[in-house]
């Protein structure tokens, strides 16, 4: 998540202890640059002290900073000028930094203070604080200054995905269900959510839910049938916590006309009951290394195949070595003979991040050949094989080609490379 850093300078002024009179302790700018606006909460706060406060003459040495954060957790000793503090949730804090020195062997402490009067000016960077050293003495001999010190943060908790449930091809009479996901919500913290078909308003469908997981937008009074056209839907969530940091996910999708064939979209390939196919597929997770992908239902990654008019199901697994982070799930099937349709389903059991890609389905007696180009250039990027075994082609800057590798059961392996370069003249 990006993060808006808004930088804050606050004075420092302090108290004394012993016969340490006020002039001899130095005055300290604290500055806090914070992600207060729907972000992570991550705030850096640091000091520094203010170039006309101390007199030539004297000895200051900066003991220790401690830090109140405001919000219940730990107060903070440090030796260096500044920190870096995470807000778990959203609320207004009032922080406390107090700043312990010792002048000419004496010690003093003073506690932050707030600037309440307009010196302050933005510098190129957005930062507000003064842009030359030369001013930074009129900033520090400011005395508008309240020891009110107090930050909103507004964090936020989770993500949000908006997708569809309908059974393809989507038609004009195809109903479909909208859901949405959320991810990260701390579980018992409700949230809003709204949801718009089109622009329409009202909205179509509103709720509350808690906790993480996917939840079903439209259940009453059932599913929409949308006309033939493209269309947009439009989730908004917002933590009650946070009411000021919705997050949207907008979900553009086409409603095709209704054909008289059940496959009118399949074009030329059309799988027939009673034949055999061979589907595969790559497969990768963001997981530490190791040997094989989990391929053992009920906890595993799999290519699944289930068929209308019939209960029969087929269950691909990955297999063979993983190369480049990726492995390979190949085999066959045979469509049932009652069939009417085939549903293909990217399954993830394993509660492990997992990407797909390369998915492939064709006659079990057929070759397979597929094609990548480079989406600018339109150069040939990468081959599939009968396999689904990847040769890569890789160009210099003009476009000519200086290396082909060659994806295998052992790894990628480089098959051909050459050079070349225009003849040198004195």
């Amino acid at each position: 998540m990006m993060k808006n850093r808004i930088f804050l300078l606050l004075l420092i002024s302090f108290s004394f202890l012993g016969n340490v009179s006020r002039a001899q302790c130095p005055m300290v700018l604290y500055s806090y640059g914070a992600s207060v606006t729907c972000s992570s909460g991550e705030v850096s706060m640091s000091i520094m002290v203010c170039p006309n406060s101390t007199p030539p003459t004297s000895s200051v040495v900066l003991d220790h900073v401690e830090w109140n954060f405001g919000d219940g957790s730990p107060i903070v000793s440090t030796t260096s000028l500044g920190l870096t503090h995470t807000y778990s949730t959203s609320n207004i804090f009032h922080v406390v930094a107090e700043a312990f020195f010792t002048v000419d062997g004496v010690p003093c402490s003073t506690i932050a203070k707030q600037v309440t009067s307009g010196v302050m000016v933005p510098n190129p960077s957005g930062a507000y604080l003064s842009p030359l050293a030369s001013s930074m003495n009129v900033f520090c001999e400011n005395a508008g200054w309240t020891s009110n010190n107090y930050l909103t943060v507004h964090v936020l908790l989770f993500n949000v995905s908006l997708f569809m449930d309908y059974t393809a091809p989507l038609t004009s009479s195809t109903p479909i269900t909208f859901k949405g996901e959320l991810v990260g919500t701390a579980p018992g913290v409700p949230a809003n959510y709204t949801f718009t078909l089109d622009g329409s308003t009202p909205v179509a469908a509103a709720g509350a839910v808690s906790g993480t997981g996917v939840f079903t937008i439209n259940t009453s009074p059932t599913p929409i049938a949308l006309p033939i056209g493209q269309h947009i839907a439009e989730l908004t969530v917002t933590d009650r916590n946070t009411t000021t940091c919705p997050i949207t996910q907008t979900l553009v999708f086409d409603v095709l006309p209704t054909e008289k064939e059940p496959c009118a979209y399949c074009f030329t390939f059309r799988p027939e009951p009673g034949k055999r196919y061979w589907a595969s597929a790559w497969v990768k997770q963001d997981v530490t290394q190791v040997i094989s992908y989990p391929n053992v239902a009920p906890n595993a990654i799999s290519l699944d195949l289930t068929f209308v008019g019939s209960a029969t199901t087929f269950s691909l697994y990955p297999s063979g070595d993983i190369i480049d982070g990726w492995q390979r799930i190949a085999g066959e099937f045979t469509v049932p003979g009652s069939a009417t349709e085939i549903n293909i389903k990217l399954a993830n059991a394993t509660g492990s991040v997992t990407y797909f890609d390369d998915i492939r389905v064709h006659p079990f007696n057929a070759n397979m050949k597929s094609f990548v180009n480079d989406p600018d250039t339109f150069w040939l990027t990468a081959e599939l094989d009968d396999n689904n075994y990847a040769t890569f082609y890789e160009y210099d800057k003009e476009g000519k080609l200086i290396r082909i590798k060659k994806e295998t059961s052992r790894g990628i392996v480089t098959t051909k490379e050459n050079r070349s370069s225009n003849p040198k003249t004195n």
